[in-house]
């Protein structure tokens, strides 16, 4: 009785989270997409069981590396959310720090040791997402390539705006992309 109470309270908190993370994406003029085991369902439908999975579309941040990209990271929300934080991966390639390479898996702080239930889903893609793509942390680095390469500046910021342009930016597609070479 007491774990189906808890069940019930989490489905109420997550459907809070997503209505204000929907609000969040329509003032961003962006989307996003929610989807559960079986089948995906549309941001109007009530939300019924976890796990669930979220895609959300992101523009980079202005005046950043990422300025003009556009991404799409996957949320997952695990049965325990909000106790547990919930998993991000970019699905649109990235160059960062921060973020891993071949899969996307983000590495946050907030989403290792600092996870507090309070946090919302909005403010988990507005202000620390965007505050991570601003402010890379290469000494707590997912993509050590990346990591090594910021050692410089002007290397770094040009690979990954040509990055940026290859794979985020809508019809920039042809840009080429400088082989990297080991940066110690």
């Amino acid at each position: 009785m007491a774990q189906a109470q808890a069940q019930a309270r989490a489905l109420v908190r997550v459907a809070k989270d997503v209505e204000a993370l929907c609000e969040w994406a329509a003032q961003q003029g962006t989307s996003i997409e929610i989807c559960k085991p079986g089948g995906g369902i549309d941001s109007s439908e009530t939300i019924s069981t976890l796990p669930l999975r979220i895609i959300v579309t992101l523009h980079g941040p202005k005046e950043s590396l990422y300025e003009h990209g556009v991404y799409r990271v996957q949320c997952n929300l695990s049965a325990e959310y909000p106790m547990k934080p919930p998993a991000l991966a970019f699905l649109t390639p990235i160059w960062h720090p921060n973020i891993e390479a071949s899969c996307g898996s983000v590495c946050l702080d907030l989403l290792k040791t600092r996870w507090m239930p309070f946090i919302r889903l909005h403010d988990l893609f507005g202000t620390y997402l965007m505050q991570l793509l601003t402010c890379p942390e290469p000494d707590d680095p997912f993509n050590s390539q990346a990591a090594a390469m910021m050692s410089d500046t002007e290397v770094y910021n040009d690979y990954t705006k040509r990055h940026t342009l290859k794979h985020a930016v809508p019809g920039s597609h042809d840009v080429v992309l400088p082989t990297i070479v080991s940066v110690r």
